[in-house]
This record gives structure tokens, C-alpha cells and sequence, in this order.
């Protein structure tokens, strides 16, 4: 897995534009990859547009061995110094930035530790989830896990994480005990869709390797984003300490 940060220019960036910068990103990676990418249900990547103190920076993060090399290698190559975008202005590129993680990893941060039974999400983007082919703008513990767990089974890792009896003791012993969230539309090309942003307070109970368990589907999570869209720029989320 891997997280590459880009660093952008441009008068015309925020965070709905994301969308386009998926359309760019598509027509890098190859027609057939492309095409392969588009008629999977759950894709192997997530980006958003972020704004930060010295202007924009554009996430990108992957989650296995073949979007690492077809999409991260392929877009942190040195030779890319432009972003045009079908309205034809150019956003220049002007840093990159990138992290390599593995699952093994990951389990030695999360898994293998005490982690904390407190913590928060930071929903980045709009976020929003599709249930009964309608969508639906309200961090439920069931829907988080539940999209977690599907996303991480669909990368078809060496281990197996996905069954009922987990996702009932999740929403048996996962709270969500405060939050700070608005409403939040997220635009589209000729449409937007209602989400939810800002961040949730979490508590967890039950034996400690199960605390840790949701820790490394969070953090996961960070990787993969949650949600619908996800690779239209929507569902990033960053997870923390709970102060």
C-alpha cells in the first residue's frame, strides 16, 4: 500500500474538482487497466484534494501490489510536471511525496500493540454510504465496519478478516460517543451528493485484541477510505487520538 501526497498549484482547485483529477489520473494508467479499474465494484484506491497552509496538496493512496505499480509508481514518476484537466487549465506540480506501507506493518501498529479504546475519525471529505439504493449521510458504526471489511476482503489479502459474528460483536462493542459533523455536499459533474463532515468520537469495549482489531481496520481505513465514491475524492478519513 501506499500514500503519495502531491503538492499543487492552480487558481481553479478545491476539493470538488477531485473528480477531474480522477479523470487525469485515468488517463495515465492505460485504457485496459482503466477499463479493468471501472468495472470493478470496489476500486484498489482512493484520492481527495486537501488544503493546507501552503496551498493544495493532492492524496493518492493505493492498496495493492498492482495499483501500487500501475498507479503510484506510475504518477510519482519525475517527468510529470503538469495536471491538465479537461477545462485545459494546467495545475503544476510543484512536490511529491510518498510512504510505503505493507499489512504486516500495519498489524505490528495496530494488532500487536495496546491500542487506545478511546479514539477519533476525521471524516476529511464528504462522506456518505448507499443503503436500500439510497444514499445515507450519518456515520453509523454497522455501515463504517461494514465498508471497511468489504474493502479490505476485495484487495484479497493473505488473511481473512470478514464475517457476520465480527460485524454483530463490532456493533455490540463499538460507540460512537460524541461528534462534530455538518451536512456537506460533494459535486459532481452535473449532480452533487449529501454527505456528512468533521469528525466522530469512538469508545471500544471487549477483550483487548479486539480493540486492536479496529484499529487496524481504521487505519486501514485511511488508506482506502470509507464510504461511497471513494475514488471520486469522497470518504477520506484520517483517525487519531482522542484528546
Amino acid at each position: 500500500m501506499r500514500k503519495i501526497i502531491i503538492n499543487i498549484q492552480g487558481n481553479e482547485i478545491n476539493i470538488y474538482k477531485a473528480s477531474r483529477f480522477h479523470g487525469w489520473l485515468m488517463e495515465q494508467i492505460g485504457e485496459e487497466y482503466a477499463r479493468e479499474l471501472h468495472n470493478e465494484n470496489t476500486r484498489p484506491f482512493s484520492q481527495y484534494l486537501l488544503k493546507c497552509e501552503t496551498g493544495w496538496e493532492w492524496h493518492i493512496n493505493t492498496l495493492t501490489d498492482e495499483a501500487d505499480q500501475k498507479i503510484a509508481d506510475r504518477i510519482f514518476d519525475g517527468s510529470i510536471k503538469e495536471i491538465h484537466l479537461k477545462e485545459g487549465k494546467a495545475v503544476t506540480i510543484v512536490g511529491k511525496q510518498k510512504e510505503h506501507e505493507t499489512i504486516d506493518g500495519l498489524l505490528k501498529k495496530t494488532y500487536f500493540l495496546d491500542s487506545p479504546r478511546t479514539c477519533s475519525i476525521r471524516f476529511i471529505t464528504p462522506t456518505a454510504f448507499k443503503r436500500n439504493e439510497k444514499y445515507f449521510f450519518f456515520p453509523e458504526v454497522k455501515l463504517i465496519f461494514q465498508n471497511l471489511i468489504n474493502r479490505f476482503q476485495a484487495c484479497g489479502f493473505p488473511m481473512t478478516i470478514g464475517s457476520s459474528e465480527l460485524l454483530e460483536e463490532i456493533q455490540n462493542k463499538v460507540e460512537i460517543v460524541d461528534y462534530d459533523l455538518r451536512t456537506k455536499k460533494f459535486y459532481l459533474e452535473n449532480t452533487n451528493v449529501k454527505g456528512f463532515q468533521g469528525r466522530i468520537f469512538i469508545k471500544i469495549y471487549g477483550p483487548q485484541m479486539f480493540v486492536n482489531l479496529i484499529h487496524f481496520l481504521l487505519q486501514f481505513g485511511s488508506y482506502s477510505g470509507i464510504g461511497i465514491k471513494t475514488a471520486l475524492g469522497m470518504g477520506a478519513v484520517e483517525v487519531g487520538e482522542r484528546r
